[in-house]
Order: structure tokens, then sequence, then C-alpha cells
């Protein structure tokens, strides 16, 4: 529960046709914002929906001339998508990389 409620003002619901499909949670700091969480059902995986949401998030940073940071495990392959819209690896640990996005 703890983990959940990391970021939580800063949740937003994915809909589409009146259904929640996923989550994005975001922490929007005076100059570098946080993304914490970034949930599709899987069958709303695969489909552009991510890569949209996080490029509405970066032109929003870019704006705001905010740095975009996010954390992702080793395993997992969205981490392609994340270096496609610009991130890069600006630290590792064991099971994680740490990316960041300049505006």
């Amino acid at each position: 529960m703890e983990r959940v409620l990391v970021g939580f003002e800063g949740a937003r619901i994915i809909e589409f046709a009146g259904g929640a499909i996923g989550l994005l949670k975001m922490i929007k700091g005076e100059r570098a914002w946080d993304i914490v969480q970034i949930q599709l059902l899987p069958e709303w995986q695969g489909q552009g929906i991510g890569a949209l949401l996080l490029s509405q998030a970066l032109a929003e940073a870019a704006e705001a001339k905010a740095t975009v940071l996010l954390s992702v495990l080793k395993v997992n392959k969205a981490r392609r998508l994340y270096e496609r819209l610009g991130f890069s690896v600006i630290s590792e640990d064991e099971n994680s990389y740490s990316m960041r996005a300049m505006p």
C-alpha cells in the first residue's frame, strides 16, 4: 500500500470509452518532473498509448523547461520506448536504470 500511495497526488487514471485502462503518476517539481508509475492493462499495451502519454508529458515538461526522470527495471522492455522518446540512462543499480529526458 505504501508504494501505491507514493506520488498519488499526481495520479491520473487513463480512460477509454468510459472505462479505466491505465494509470500515470507524475510528480511535478519546479525543475524536474518524476514519472513514478505508468501502467496500462495488458490488452491495451503495444498500441502506442504509452508512447502517446509519455510524449504528451514530455511536451508539457518542455514548455515548463523541466527535466523528466523515471526509473525502469532492467528486465522491463519499456526501456526501448523510453530511449526512443529521448530518455537516456543516467545511473543504474543491480535491478534498475534511472533515466532522464532534458527539455
